[in-house]
Parts: structure tokens; C-alpha cells; sequence
């Protein structure tokens, strides 16, 4: 940490000695563990992101960063922008990282680019990236990432292996990691090839994907056969289409949600077991119906016009 001074050049000498002393550094994000940081204690310094000062205390912060494109920000709100951010980061009085410093932010100051790829990667995906990248460079002994999950199906699952990425190279160089037990991050069901318990777990995710993909086709076909017979009686069934359509697409709305959800814990957290020669991984429907016995077939009740906003069944309740 000799040069800590060197990259913290925020024309504030106390800010630099007060990061030179400190061994441990929280990068927060957005999610809700971001509240299991160590705010307040003098071990750690503190770093935050874009407008994460809208739902926390900026006086915990020791820096900020803020990576996108300042133009994004200075449009019309109409248009998407939002120059409230720009007005605040004008009020910073810790060390604000961007792509380039400007002067009208007084503490702004570039991210230190160079540095961090040569000391750390040229890999980075994300601001977090970026930061988890500097703590590596500075030489920080502890790194915590609180409030930072890079779930799938969303812009993160091109961040996220990045993250992992650097959680190896912390690891290689002996530095201890905090990361929350909620926390996606390096986390999976089981080891592949060794255990088992994942195994049982994805089979039955499956079996709930398939059967909500059958019931979300039932309703779309039954709201298909509405609309055609809609457009024959569109007089008589105005009243009665209303009130089925709505809720015809309320169970499509609740059945997607959950299926979503199915399939969100099935790539965060799913490890699919290995195949063993003559053996299927998902069991047929007879060796299904031999271990669990006779079941009820599955099947969503014809929605009244009086109760057509109600869940759909089979769901227990809203996605």
C-alpha cells in the first residue's frame, strides 16, 4: 500500500492518509446485503457507486465511483437523463472516480486505468469490476462485496464471470474476501460430479418448469380460441370477453412470473448432474408415477367472468 497516497490525489491529505492506514475496503452495490456492510468501523474504507447515495448515507463513504458516460446524464429527464445526478456529484467532497476528471466536479479525478490493468487485468465488465480491480492494485489485505449479486437474465450475466474472475485472483494472491451468504457470487448447488443434492433439486425445477410451460400454453390456447370466437359474436360477448380475457392473461402474467423464477434459481444456482451410461437424469413417467404413486393430474379451473382476476392454480399465489 505504498502508493495509496499516490492514487488517492483528491487534494485532501487526511483522505489519503486515512486510506494509506485502513487494510480493508467495502465495494457496495444495490442489493439488499448491502446492509450487512461494515459501515463505521475505522478498519474499513467504503466505496460506492453511481446513485447509491440516494439510499444510503454519504458520510459513511471514503470514494465514489461513477463510470457512465456523463452525456447519459446531462439529457432532458424526458429523455432519460438525469441531471440531478450531475448536480450532486458537484457537491462530493470524497474522491469521486470517472472516466476523466472534470472541473466543475472539484472531486473528480480520473480512475487510475493504466494502473489497475497492469497491476491487476485489462477484464473488467462493470464499475464494480473496476473497483474490485483499484482495491486489488492499492494491495487492500480485505475485500468485502456487499450488495453486488450479478444475477442472470439481465445486463449482469455479462458482469458477473468477470467478478468471479477477480475473486480468483484476490484468492491467488492471499486476499481475504467477505461476501454474504445471500450473495450470488461464486455460489452453486453442488459440486459437480461429487454430490448429489443438486441433482434432486434441479429435477424438481424441471418438472415445475415443464408443467408451468404446459399451463401457460393451455391459457394461451384457450385465449387464442377467445379472440376467434370474439371476433364471430364480438356484439353478444363484449361483456363476458372482457372479463375472461382479463383473466385469462392475469394466470399468463402469474404462470410467466413464476416461471422466470424457476428459471432465474436454475442458472444462478444450478449445477446440472452428470449423466451415468444407461441411466437418464430425469426420470420417465413411470419410474416417476412408481415412487410417488397416484397424483392428481394438474389442471387450471375454466375462469368465470366474476372471478377472472383471481391466481391461478397451482401457483399459490402472485408471481
Amino acid at each position: 500500500m505504498a502508493d495509496r497516497l499516490e492514487i488517492v490525489r483528491s487534494g485532501s491529505k487526511a483522505a489519503g492518509e486515512a486510506a494509506k492506514r485502513r487494510p480493508a475496503v467495502a465495494i457496495l452495490g444495490f442489493t439488499d446485503h448491502k446492509a450487512q456492510a461494515p459501515l463505521g468501523d475505522p478498519a474499513w474504507e467504503v466505496w460506492g457507486l453511481n446513485e447509491l447515495y440516494r439510499y444510503m448515507p454519504l458520510d459513511r463513504f471514503t470514494r465514489w465511483f461513477e463510470l457512465h458516460p456523463r452525456a447519459d446524464f446531462e439529457r432532458p429527464k424526458e429523455q432519460g437523463g438525469d441531471p440531478d445526478h450531475i448536480t450532486a456529484l458537484r457537491q462530493f467532497s470524497i474522491p469521486v472516480y470517472m472516466t476523466e476528471a472534470h472541473a466543475d466536479i472539484p472531486a473528480s479525478l480520473a480512475l487510475p486505468k493504466e494502473l489497475i490493468e497492469a497491476r491487476v487485468s485489462a477484464y473488467m465488465t462493470s464499475t464494480p469490476a473496476w473497483m474490485f480491480g483499484l482495491a486489488l492494485a492499492e494491495g487492500f489485505e480485505t475485500i468485502g462485496l456487499f450488495g453486488i449479486d450479478m444475477a442472470q437474465d439481465t445486463e449482469y450475466a455479462e458482469q458477473r464471470p468477470c467478478m468471479e474472475y477477480l475473486c480468483g485472483i484476490a484468492h491467488a494472491r492471499g486476499v481475504q474476501l467477505v461476501i454474504p451468504r445471500q450473495s450470488d457470487l461464486l455460489k452453486a448447488v453442488a459440486q459437480y460430479g461429487y454430490e448429489s443434492q443438486g441433482s434432486d433439486l434441479m429435477l424438481k425445477f424441471r418438472e415445475r418448469e415443464q408443467w408451468l410451460r404446459r399451463a401457460m400454453a393451455d391459457q394461451e390456447q384457450r385465449l387464442a380460441n377467445l379472440e376467434a370466437e370474439y371476433k364471430q359474436k364480438a356484439g353478444a360477448l363484449t361483456e363476458q370477453y372482457q372479463g375472461l380475457r382479463t383473466g385469462f392473461l392475469s394466470n399468463i402474467a402469474q404462470l410467466k412470473g413464476a416461471l422466470d423464477n424457476v428459471v432465474f434459481f436454475q442458472r444462478s444456482w444450478g449445477v446440472r448432474p452428470p449423466s451415468l451410461p444407461g441411466v437418464p437424469v430425469t426420470p420417465t413417467a413411470e419410474q416417476r408415477a412408481a415412487q410417488q404413486g397416484p397424483r392428481a393430474p394438474l389442471a387450471l379451473a375454466p375462469v368465470p367472468a366474476a372471478a377472472a382476476a383471481e391466481p391461478a392454480a397451482g401457483d399459490g399465489g402472485k408471481a
